[in-house]
């Protein structure tokens, strides 16, 4: 499928707000930074982006994914993606903390340490075949809410472990087959009905004073908040998408997207020694210096991973993000 602008600036929002969003939590949550301002961050994130950010990338795959082609040259198309530079990646990252043992139990158990790459390389196959031998979409929709809950149940029990992602793979096949059927939806005017959706979803946390329901890489949504966390996930991320197809012209953005990929893998280990460098400041507790140190280990981040991009996109490492 060719390029589509709106579509890349779509991914380069997304991915910035997935390195915020790690900033924020890793400083509140991690670290338990002492912190008014990151502390407001925290909480207004959750209804502005957290409760569907992850699902929208799925979406996306979805809507850009060509599900009809040769099964053969679909598998291989994910392998060469998806799974390779999920598993190089995982080497490296292992060889660099020393921990290679760790990189067996990774590779065998997790399929790799992105676990976002690893459930959306065993969701396209699943959605793959799963379209090939169920011809209706409102029976495959029908059949992802399903599995969406079974997923959630299966985290609430934890009886099994979960291997090569599968809990949060059941709870995102739904928005695979979202994205396929947006691709002839996309610019239909009653799609902005999803956004009514994500705001009463919204709205019924506030009332029933509860959290946002999310599912990440952590479950922080259980079968009793289920049903908010479909709601809002599925009506932000469509929402969302249509939002985007509005915005023609953005060139950070879109080239920010165009290398979403590689800010994913390299951005947690840039981001984590920039937030310790910083903390004497975000433990002076003052507005002004919490947002430009915010906004300078942000874009410190963004600037890293996007260099170390570019030297991967040389011709002999470009495999290592399924560029061969």
């Amino acid at each position: 499928m060719p390029r589509i602008s709106y579509i890349d600036i779509a991914k380069g929002i997304l991915i910035s707000l997935l390195v915020l969003h790690h900033l924020i939590w890793t400083s509140v949550t991690f670290v338990k930074v002492p912190n008014d301002f990151l502390n407001t961050l925290y909480e207004l994130q959750m209804p502005l982006f957290v409760g569907y950010f992850i699902q929208a990338f799925f979406v996306i795959s979805g809507f850009c994914t060509n599900f009809s082609i040769p099964w053969k040259d679909f598998l291989w198309k994910q392998v060469k993606t998806l799974l390779v530079p999920n598993i190089v990646f995982t080497l490296l990252i292992h060889l660099y903390h020393g921990d290679f043992g760790g990189c067996i139990y990774d590779i065998i158990e997790r399929g790799g340490w992105l676990w976002f790459v690893t459930a959306l390389f065993v969701s396209k196959i699943v959605y793959y075949f799963v379209r090939r031998w169920i011809g209706n979409e409102y029976v495959i929709f029908g059949l992802f809410l399903v599995t969406s809950f079974v997923g959630v149940c299966l985290n609430d029990r934890d009886a099994v472990f979960n291997y090569w992602w599968h809990r949060q793979t059941l709870t995102l096949l739904l928005f695979l087959a979202l994205g396929n059927w947006l691709r002839t939806h996309i610019h239909d005017s009653k799609i902005w009905i999803f956004g009514a959706v994500y705001l009463v979803g919204i709205a019924a946390c506030y009332l029933l004073h509860i959290e946002v329901p999310y599912i990440t890489a952590g479950f922080h949504a259980t079968k009793f908040t289920w049903g908010l966390h479909v709601l809002i996930s599925v009506g932000g991320s469509v929402a969302f998408l249509k939002l985007c197809s509005y915005l023609r012209y953005s060139p950070i953005f879109e080239y920010i997207g165009q290398n979403t990929l590689v800010i994913y893998m390299l951005h947690l280990d840039v981001l984590y020694p920039l937030i310790e460098n910083f903390l004497d400041i975000y433990n002076k507790n003052t507005t002004e210096g919490s947002l430009l140190t915010t906004i300078a280990i942000w874009t410190t981040t963004m600037v890293v991973c996007l260099l170390l991009g570019k030297v991967i996109g040389t011709r002999y490492l470009r495999f290592m993000i399924g560029r061969w």
